[in-house]
């Protein structure tokens, strides 16, 4: 650990222990559960491309190279944010993409073992299938675990979510390449929470370049309109229509999908009134709370 990444750990460690501990509480109101509940009553079940991947064929290695494309393109479409340019410097043109047998707990790559594309590859992308998430061997929609990412085979997903999700993860990739300290940290310590406040916070920015701002407008008026004196106040006045009103702003969502939009429509909503009771630096570690606490079930 060198001197830079040993100060942050220091500073994360004595912000965590002021008041933050006090302005948020450590669970989500319950009176929010039948906003949610509504909210995912809404959705569609989700259409798999491929069931089951493996073995490949023709079709299969060709909606490898889709995902492939589309991976890559999404460095490139959001590449003004200086995150996600970094990224592309170190993963465009290197992520290799496969599919996952569950059942050998093995990826399937196209091509031969060993050609060139697997030796250049500076990440896996494992794209897995229904299978495995009803059976519970992936249990978030898309996940980093050192030095690979699984993403679904999902048909229609929604591209700016797409995006969304698939960078989020990518940041995940690029802090423990780097030797983040909250890559190696005990998960839902301040410390490893600090790397997922960030990811979410990459997330707001991939959603607002790909709706025009729009996302962050449309939380700031729901914020607004609420005058909440606390963060717990402002999320038991939540209703199913404001987050309908954030939704609309992109493509439908199949309720396999949706965990990942409200955690984010929750942590966006809180962090943008923390944002405005809050200087910038204060507000950092009242970040890594109010994700501790929307997470926290």
């Amino acid at each position: 650990m060198n001197f830079r990444q040993l100060l942050f750990v220091l500073w994360v460690a004595c912000v965590t222990s002021l008041t933050a501990q006090n302005q948020i509480q450590d669970k989500m109101p319950p009176e929010l559960d039948k906003v949610v509940n509504a909210f995912y009553a809404t959705k569609p079940p989700a259409v798999w491309l491929i069931q089951p991947f493996v073995p490949l064929g023709q079709r299969e290695a060709a909606l490898l190279d889709q995902f492939k494309v589309r991976l890559n393109q999404a460095l490139i479409d959001y590449s003004s944010i200086k995150a996600v340019a970094e990224m592309k410097q170190v993963y465009y043109g290197y992520i290799l993409v496969c599919a996952y047998d569950f059942q050998r707990n093995a990826p399937v790559c196209p091509g031969k073992e060993g050609d060139q594309a697997a030796t250049n590859s500076r990440l896996r992308v494992d794209v897995y299938t229904e299978p495995s998430r009803r059976t519970g061997q992936i249990r978030t929609l898309i996940v980093y675990s050192r030095g690979h990412l699984a993403i679904p085979s999902i048909a229609n997903q929604e591209p700016v979510w797409f995006a969304g999700r698939f960078l989020h993860e990518l940041l995940h990739a690029k802090q423990d390449r780097d030797g983040s300290p909250g890559a190696r940290a005990v998960p839902r310590t301040p410390v490893w929470a600090a790397d997922e406040v960030e990811a979410y916070d990459l997330v707001r920015q991939v959603l607002d370049k790909g709706t025009k701002g729009r996302y962050s407008q449309a939380i700031r008026r729901i914020v607004a309109a609420k005058r909440a004196d606390s963060l717990q106040s402002l999320y038991r006045s939540i209703t199913t229509n404001d987050l309908m009103a954030i939704d609309i702003l992109f493509g439908t969502a199949s309720i396999d999908e949706t965990t990942n939009r409200l955690t984010q429509y929750l942590m966006d909503i809180g962090n943008i009134w923390l944002e405005g009771k809050y200087s910038v630096m204060a507000v950092k570690q009242y970040k890594i709370q109010n994700y501790l606490t929307v997470t926290n079930h």
